[in-house]
């Protein structure tokens, strides 16, 4: 049975954000002045990362520095899986070997259709000893542009492999009860989980907090048109890779 989402989990914001109460052109404006020139990529936007080693809190940038939150709320304005693989484990920050911006078509080596990739199947990966572990060589993360009430800019959210199947499985109930992802507020909590070697790591759950009102609703799509063409630029090397 689907889970009933009409009633919110916990009511944690106030009915009014930032980026809805102003003008489209106004927020344009702020956009000019502040940027510059070079107009905004991806890689600009504050990102929100699964913290490693089971962490119970995500770290938020702010003005006054890093603030640790228990519950994200805010809006999911779009989203897109991607898919990396690197076949040194100590690549750092280097470009991944193999990577793909849709989970679909690979670019680089091996390269090609990821579905049918050996390294895209579950078996594939290696743990830090070099052993055969359960999960994916080629790691799967979503990316989501996330709008939360007091920013005017939404910020950049990667949920590694773990994560995926909770986003998922939100993602459908929201179908199953008639909202689009973007018509509500979501609600990401951290719980601790332990791989089969014991070693903890944090696991992102999602639930629904309010349906937006109609005059929100409208704004949030106008907000999220304008955003898909600069979120098709971002690259595998914008998720968080490094706890994947």
């Amino acid at each position: 049975m689907a889970k009933d989402l009409s009633a919110p989990k916990q009511e944690l914001i106030a009915n009014d954000y930032k980026a809805l109460s102003v003008p489209a052109e106004q927020l344009t404006k702020f956009l000019i002045e502040n940027i510059g020139a070079q107009g905004l990529r991806p890689q600009d936007l504050d990102k929100i990362k699964v913290p490693a080693g089971g962490g119970s809190a995500w770290e938020v940038p702010t003005l006054r520095g890093p603030e640790p939150v228990k519950v994200l709320e805010g809006i999911i304005l779009t989203f897109k899986d991607v898919r990396a693989y690197w076949k040194n484990k100590e690549a750092g920050n280097n470009p991944p070997d193999c990577s793909s911006p849709d989970s679909l078509i690979g670019i680089g080596k091996p390269g090609g259709q990821c579905h049918k990739c050996p390294l895209a199947q579950f078996g594939s990966a290696l743990d830090q000893k070099g052993q055969a572990a359960k999960g994916q060589a080629c790691k799967q993360m979503r990316m989501m542009l996330f709008l939360r009430q007091d920013n005017m800019l939404p910020m950049l959210i990667s949920l590694p492999p773990t994560s995926i199947q909770h986003a998922k499985k939100y993602f459908l109930r929201l179908v199953s009860n008639g909202y689009p992802f973007y018509g509500v507020t979501t609600q990401l909590r951290l719980e601790q989980a332990k791989s089969g070697q014991g070693k903890p790591y944090s696991v992102a759950t999602l639930d629904m907090g309010r349906a937006l009102e109609p005059a929100e609703l409208q704004k949030v799509q106008l907000i999220g048109q304008a955003m898909r063409d600069l979120f098709a630029m971002t690259s595998v090397q914008d998720a968080d890779a490094q706890h994947a």
